[in-house]
């Protein structure tokens, strides 16, 4: 059984809120495993503690740019499957080979502890009501995962993180939650905002913390996530992903490319 945290509770390594800003600006100018990955749908609320700090050469956060690549499913469901750039590495690229464009995303760490549904899809959801009397359906996750989007139109999702850090000493100081609005390409926006709570983790979640692999290496395969022998590890898969840690998959039927 899984135990609940609190809730209130290369050459140069890129990493950290300043690099992964100045590395988009010049743009301008795993484990392979379904539940690594937070995947936020519309209507989603995700309540989360960022786990890195922020803060230069912390690179559990860290900018990727990733091939999407949209595929039609044996039961004819369209998916995309994500494959991390080898360019990045000064390594041939098969993808950019073949003329396909990359999607500049950062990705971080973070746990989560639960998320609200706007619908009931599962029997376990718990229904509650936010300040607003809205019925809504909680998903306690109480793990860690992977959260990696696109930096938004005009940077302003990124711009929504760094304002953050603008405000705490460290990104994991208080309760950050994750929203998503939207289904489709042209109407699907997220929103990344800083609550009153503090953020706190049991002592062993805080021991799992410090094993996070880096972003890159993650990505690229040089570390897997969960580490292959935990035993805590072995979870159900509710989504379908590719087998190796350079691609990942989100099966949904939603139609927005940018999806993980």
């Amino acid at each position: 059984n899984k135990k609940a945290s609190k809730y209130n509770r290369s050459e140069v390594k890129m990493g950290g809120i300043n690099k992964v800003s100045q590395a988009r600006a010049g743009d301008r100018s795993g484990s392979g495993r379904s539940n690594v990955f937070l995947v936020v749908k519309n209507g989603d609320d995700a309540h989360v503690k960022i786990i890195p700090s922020g803060k230069d050469d912390d690179s559990r956060l860290d900018d990727v740019f990733m091939h999407v690549i949209e595929m039609t499913k044996d039961d004819g469901k369209k998916t995309f499957r994500g494959y991390y750039c080898m360019k990045q590495e000064n390594v041939q690229c098969e993808w950019c080979k073949s003329g396909s464009k990359t999607q500049h995303q950062f990705s971080f760490w973070a746990f989560v502890y639960f998320i609200l549904h706007a619908e009931q899809k599962n029997v376990d959801w718990k229904e509650v009501q936010n300040k607003k009397g809205e019925k809504k359906y909680m998903e306690e996750i109480n793990d860690f995962r992977l959260f990696s989007k696109g930096f938004g139109m005009k940077d302003y999702l990124w711009n929504q993180l760094v304002n953050i850090s603008n405000e705490v000493d460290s990104l994991g100081d208080n309760v950050v939650r994750i929203q998503r609005t939207g289904i489709g390409r042209d109407d699907t926006s997220y929103s990344i905002s800083l609550t009153t709570k503090k953020a706190e983790l049991l002592d062993d979640d805080v021991k799992k913390s410090s094993l996070l692999p880096n972003i890159k290496d993650f990505y690229k395969g040089e570390k897997k996530w969960p580490p292959q022998d935990d035993p805590v590890a072995i979870k159900e898969e509710s989504e379908d992903l590719g087998p190796d840690t350079t691609k990942v998959e989100d099966s949904s039927d939603d139609e927005e490319k940018d999806l993980f």
